[in-house]
């Protein structure tokens, strides 16, 4: 089956079911305009998942106003989606799902990059305490019953997404470095526990690289801190053109000292990537009030490269190390070297 935006008129199937989605149909055709107090609105994605088309229909006319929905109708091409990298801001999920079942898929959708983040709000028709308590305590965000009132629905959804735009917010405040814009050591953790979790369990290859500018000091005392910062900048911009794949993380250690952790790419591969940003690094122009200056910069790196395992105990700090003995002995030779772990 396809996956794209729902639109389009019920269709009924099952007879049994036809007053149940005529009630859903006539609920969805109640809009709103995608306005507050005459300031227009952000629009939201949301990805519903239900297994009945009708439903699916529904609640996309429900929430045609002020987002936009996607529907799938199993919660494996819900998975399937985050896998390939999509953002939604809501996740709606039918509890009674014939695949996997809405309380099984609730922690695997949070495992993922973004449904780990991304508030879940579950639609069923069960109101036992019992079984909103167990969802609840599972992750999810929220319990609408099914079938819910256009207006509830709207501003529920809406509700959630704002909330989770201003946790994402602080966050990034939290986990960004605020002069390059890349992750902090704070976000490196936090991305490394994930992912790392995810390598172990397929036996994937990852490799950290230590990256540090070579003579930075006297960058700042000849030119000024203005300029040792746009090179700081400038070694940010090439390591995120050059480690840009979903699996890589590049973050700022602090000063004048960068973290790459990836992983699924072989050694040799990762190798030559390494060289060709250290290459390029050396002959990017650095400005000092907008002219042109003759100093060039060049960064020393370290790196290690191992496979996880199931039973490996695996600690960020740990592996910097190790490759930060690569980036001293890479610093004792000469500028520009790269050593790793053998």
């Amino acid at each position: 089956m396809g996956i794209k935006p729902i639109a389009g008129d019920l269709v009924f199937t099952d007879k049994h079911q036809e007053s149940y989605r005529t009630e859903f149909s006539a609920l969805a055709h109640s809009g709103g305009a995608n306005r507050r107090n005459g300031m227009r609105q952000k629009v939201y994605s949301v990805l519903t998942i239900d297994d009945d088309p009708a439903v699916l229909r529904a609640i996309s006319r429900m929430l045609r106003s002020g987002f936009k929905v996607t529907g799938v109708s199993s919660v494996l091409e819900a998975l399937s989606l985050l896998q390939q990298g999509e953002k939604f801001d809501v996740i709606l999920l039918d509890l009674a799902m014939p695949d996997i079942d809405g309380f099984t898929a609730i922690p695997m959708l949070q495992e993922l990059e973004h449904g780990r983040v991304t508030p879940i709000i579950l639609l069923t028709g069960d109101i036992a305490d019992t079984s909103q308590g167990k969802g609840l305590k599972l992750g999810a965000a929220d319990y609408i019953q099914k079938p819910p009132s256009p207006e509830i629905l709207r501003l529920r959804v809406r509700l959630h997404a704002e909330n989770a735009d201003l946790r994402a917010q602080l966050e990034a405040l939290a986990y960004t470095d605020t002069l390059t814009g890349l992750m902090n050591r704070r976000g490196l953790q936090r991305e490394f526990e994930r992912e790392i979790r995810r390598c172990m369990r397929g036996s994937i290859t990852v490799t950290v690289m230590v990256l540090d500018i070579d003579h930075f000091k006297s960058v700042n005392d000849t030119y000024g801190h203005a300029v040792g910062d746009a090179a700081i900048c400038s070694v940010a911009e090439l390591l995120k053109q050059f480690f840009h794949r979903a699996t890589d993380f590049v973050a700022r250690l602090g000063g004048e000292e960068f973290v790459v952790f990836s992983s699924e790419q072989n050694q040799t591969e990762m190798e030559l990537r390494l060289l060709q940003c250290r290459d390029a690094i050396k002959t990017a122009p650095l400005y000092d009030d907008g002219i042109e200056i003759e100093r060039r910069i060049s960064v020393s790196a370290g790196a290690m490269t191992l496979t996880c395992t199931q039973s490996s105990d695996f600690r960020l700090d740990r592996l910097i190390q190790r490759a930060d003995v690569c980036l001293y002995k890479a610093k004792e030779t000469r500028d520009s070297q790269v050593w790793e772990e053998n």
